[in-house]
């Protein structure tokens, strides 16, 4: 592992070229910058992960082919958007579904294994890879632990089918 230290002044940008690997040769450009009191920008023009760290409370924060995941340790929480609200992590399940018929006026449920999901997360969203005829509404009645229960309301005056697919159900938890 190659570590590089860089430092620079209140208004100035440090930038060094390093190698990464002696066996391949790799390169990567990587800039520090003051960008405020107490801010500071980190980049690197490589197609590689770059990963900040925070020795003090374990975090890790990773950018990758325009992902982005975090890895909050402890009581760490994430938070997106200047005003977003803190959470802890973002899970998520899937389930196939059969085609169903769902009376006029009536509902029916399937459930969704969402690991590590108990009851007071909160659903973010569910999705569903096939078209849903107008009148079907997908709507999460609670959690327990690791399931998410979903009905299928018909809120038409004929019989609907859901047809065949998969849904999708992102579980909050804060």
């Amino acid at each position: 592992m190659t570590t590089l230290k860089l430092e620079a002044d209140a208004n100035e940008t440090e930038a060094a070229t390093f190698q990464i690997d002696a066996a391949t040769g790799q390169t990567a450009q990587l800039s520090f910058s003051r960008a405020g009191v107490n801010k500071y920008q980190i980049g690197v023009t490589s197609g590689d992960v770059l990963e900040v760290y925070d020795d003090t409370y374990g975090n890790l924060l990773q950018f990758s082919g325009g992902d982005m995941r975090t890895q909050p340790q402890g009581a760490g929480t994430n938070a997106f958007g200047q005003n977003g609200a803190a959470f802890k992590q973002l899970l998520s399940g899937t389930a196939s579904i059969s085609s169903v018929s769902v009376p006029a006026g009536g509902s029916t449920t399937f459930t969704v294994t969402v690991t590590n999901a108990v009851a007071g997360d909160v659903v973010a969203g569910i999705g569903y890879s096939a078209a849903l005829p107008d009148g079907l509404v997908l709507q999460a009645l609670g959690i327990a632990t690791g399931v998410v229960t979903v009905s299928v309301r018909n809120v038409t005056s004929a019989a609907l089918t859901l047809p065949t697919g998969t849904a999708r159900v992102d579980v909050r938890q804060y």
